[in-house]
């Protein structure tokens, strides 16, 4: 069996933009009134904190060698409803048989039937890389087609589909020889969370998350996607929909400024702190407005060694 890596919720399915160059235009201007909107304090955003740290599922017990299996955060979060699917799998080629679970925790409501499309798109795609990662025995081909041809509607058709692409998974995994022969691990365990952390004027972002483990190979939290849709047409907002080329420059030396920031405050030497501010600019994983304010984010590995984890990055609207 393969090493867990972290494996993050791929947006293929959820970034394209596929509007022209008029209706982009209109999205420039609600964003751009939006920001403005925020700055003149006619809107009151919400002073808890964006960025969650949702991963609490894989915390050791100290009574017992396993996980607790509990999303302390999401449970106590309004509008999260969750589905939990448990079964015993068996790898086969080591001799090893270990508890599964995969639990999902969704949104129970959606802005729009758009927004809800391009969530529900991701959900399947972050449990079917998430469970075929490891075994390779869900032909992702066959699922897609199986949820284009009975498109969800609501999040209970969303928990249906993970139980059936569980019990595939389960199916596929049974011992082929006596269970005793089999040595037995504590835990194997992948979430996937899909949750919106900010909403205002029309525009609604989502946090996407999607971690697992096994056997505390590798912990939680693991990288997230934020993603930013117009509520009525679902399309995702882009950096030039945010930020205008004039000001393209100036938001460029701001993020430039919160990195260096970050890193001296993370206690990295100065020579691991790189002095392009483009190539900060460009390594990007993605934007997204939140209550903090403008969310530029960088997946394991785009700007750092593996150790930094995600970096986030905020540059408060006041400041744009």
């Amino acid at each position: 069996m393969k090493n867990y890596t972290l494996i993050l919720l791929l947006a293929i399915t959820i970034v394209g933009c596929d509007y022209n160059h008029y209706e982009s235009s209109l999205i420039d201007k609600r964003v751009s009134s939006l920001i403005d909107n925020i700055n003149r304090g006619e809107l009151t955003l919400s002073a808890d904190s964006t960025l969650l740290d949702l991963f609490y599922g894989m915390e050791r017990s100290e009574e017992f060698s396993g996980y607790m299996q509990r999303d302390t955060i999401l449970e106590n979060t309004p509008n999260i409803v969750k589905s939990e699917n448990t079964a015993w799998w068996y790898y086969n080629p080591d001799k090893m048989k270990f508890r599964s679970t995969l639990g999902l925790y969704i949104d129970k409501e959606y802005p729009s039937q758009k927004v809800f499309q391009r969530i529900e798109e991701a959900i399947d795609t972050a449990m079917v890389n998430s469970l075929s990662y490891y075994f390779f025995q869900i032909s992702a081909d066959s699922v897609y087609n199986a949820r284009r041809n009975n498109l969800p509607q609501n999040y209970a058709d969303i928990f249906k589909f993970a139980t059936s692409l569980f019990d595939q998974t389960t199916k596929s995994l049974q011992p082929n020889t006596s269970q005793s022969e089999y040595d037995c691990y504590s835990e194997f365990r992948v979430c996937v969370v899909a949750h919106k952390v900010f909403e205002q004027e029309g525009f609604s972002t989502y946090l996407l998350e999607s971690s697992g483990d096994y056997n505390g190979s590798n912990g939680c939290p693991s990288d997230a996607l934020y993603i930013t849709l117009d509520n009525e047409s679902g399309h995702t907002i882009t950096a030039d929909n945010i930020i205008k080329r004039r000001k393209r420059e100036s938001f460029k030396k701001l993020l430039y400024d919160k990195y260096c920031a970050y890193m001296a405050n993370e206690g990295y030497e100065s020579y691991l702190i790189s002095d392009d501010v483009d190539w900060i600019w460009e390594s990007k994983s993605g934007i997204a407005l939140i209550n903090e304010g403008v969310l530029v984010f960088y997946k394991p590995y785009s700007i750092g060694p593996g150790a930094m984890g995600q970096v986030n990055l905020i540059i408060p609207y006041g400041e744009m």
